[in-house]
């Protein structure tokens, strides 16, 4: 059986998960070492699959090369891109500006996503109810960066925004990212990274191929 922990730590002012240590009890890479297939069945165990085995056994053979993950952002990377466009001067919780009366901000990530606030005791108050307070830090969001969000399109299926109805707008890591419909936001939430890309470099099409007013602004 294949266990896979996950640890939490807390570095100075942060809060962040980490998934994907694989630990194989002892019994069991040993049975399967001495298994006529240790191979195989090690292989198996974490889901590589079985190559180069001669003994007839059903249902083995090449399996593809899994696909690398991409290299985790640290917690001070993830605080500097967001700092920089964090939409609020005032703490979500208190209301307080930031910076002011209370001495430097506490940055605090949640989920990957900043959240500054006036005093570490506004921290308790958000863990709370999270929720709450990402509505207001996500409605600043949009409302700073829908003016000038560089696409006209679905940065997903690569229709155009406003075709399928009002665009969902939705706050990844700090950034608005602009839907056609809300199918989008489930493929967008199964490989964000590739997406943001496009998103960054603006690289999604504006228009069908066949379109000869592609590229237009009207």
């Amino acid at each position: 059986m294949v266990h896979v922990y996950e640890n939490l730590w807390k570095r100075g002012r942060s809060a962040v998960i980490t998934a994907g240590l694989v630990f194989l009890p002892a019994a069991t890479v040993s049975a399967a070492a001495t298994s006529c297939c240790g191979v195989g069945m090690l292989a198996a165990l974490t889901q590589q699959g079985c190559s180069g085995c001669g003994g007839g056994h059903a249902g083995h053979g090449s399996a593809p090369a899994p696909t690398e993950a991409p290299a985790k952002k640290s917690d001070a990377d993830l605080v500097k891109e967001q700092k920089a466009i964090y939409p609020l001067t005032t703490c979500v919780v208190s209301g307080e500006k930031l910076g002011g009366s209370m001495g430097e901000p506490v940055d605090y990530l949640h989920k990957d996503r900043l959240v500054r606030f006036c005093c570490k005791g506004c921290i308790e108050k958000f863990q709370k109810d999270p929720d709450k307070y990402l509505k207001v830090l996500d409605a600043a969001v949009v409302k700073e960066q829908k003016e000038k969000y560089p696409l006209t399109t679905c940065v997903v299926s690569g229709e155009k925004l406003g075709d399928m109805g009002e665009p969902i707008d939705y706050v990844y890591q700090g950034r608005l990212v602009r839907f056609c419909c809300k199918g989008c936001v489930r493929e967008f939430g199964e490989k964000p990274g590739e997406f943001m890309k496009k998103l960054g470099s603006g690289a999604a099409k504006s228009a069908p191929a066949d379109d000869p007013h592609a590229g237009h602004q009207h």
